[in-house]
C-alpha cells in the first residue's frame, strides 16, 4: 500500500469522524425536550395525499375516512377534500411554507385560514416560527393549534 493511499484512507476516515460528531450534536442542539405533541386519540391515522388515488379512494369507499383521525400535508387545503374531510392534523415541512412567497403558498395558508370551521393541529418546525403568513393564519383562525415539532 503507498503512503499517499494510506494517507487519503486516514484522512476520509477522521473526516467522517469529524462529520458524525457534528450530526450528533446538531441533533442534541436542535432537539426540543419540552415539545408536546398532540395525543394520539386513535391507534390508526390516515395519511393523505394530493394524489388521483385518493379521489378513487374516497369515491369507493367514503366512510373509511371517517373512521380514523386524518393527516394532510403541503397543498392539500387547495382540494376538493379539504372542507369534506376535515383533517385533525396538517403537517408542512416544506421550507417554502415559510421561507417562500409565491401563489401557491399564499394560496394554502389563505385556504386553511377561510376553509377551516373545525379544529385542526399544525405541525410545523421551529423555523416555521419566523413566517409571518403563517403567525397571521395562527392569530386568525382560533380552530388552528400550532405544534412545533423536532424533524431533526
Amino acid at each position: 500500500m503507498s503512503a499517499e493511499k494510506s494517507y487519503k484512507e486516514v484522512s476520509g476516515f477522521i473526516t467522517q469522524i469529524v462529520n458524525t460528531c457534528i450530526s450528533v450534536l446538531k441533533v442534541f442542539v436542535r432537539s426540543k425536550f419540552g415539545v408536546h405533541l398532540p395525543t394520539a386519540q386513535e391507534e390508526t391515522c390516515i395519511v393523505l395525499g394530493n394524489g388521483p388515488s385518493l379521489k378513487k379512494s374516497f369515491e369507493n369507499h367514503p366512510d373509511f375516512f371517517t373512521k380514523y383521525s386524518l393527516i394532510c400535508v403541503n397543498n392539500f387545503s387547495l382540494t376538493q377534500y379539504y372542507e369534506k374531510l376535515q383533517p385533525k392534523y396538517y403537517v408542512m415541512l416544506d421550507p417554502g411554507y415559510w421561507f417562500g412567497n409565491n401563489q401557491t403558498v399564499i394560496d394554502t395558508i389563505n385556504c386553511i385560514q377561510t376553509k377551516t370551521t373545525w379544529e385542526m393541529h399544525l405541525l410545523l418546525p421551529p423555523a416555521a416560527k419566523k413566517s409571518v403568513l403563517l403567525q397571521q393564519l395562527i392569530e386568525k383562525n382560533k380552530n388552528i393549534h400550532p405544534t412545533y415539532f423536532n424533524y431533526t
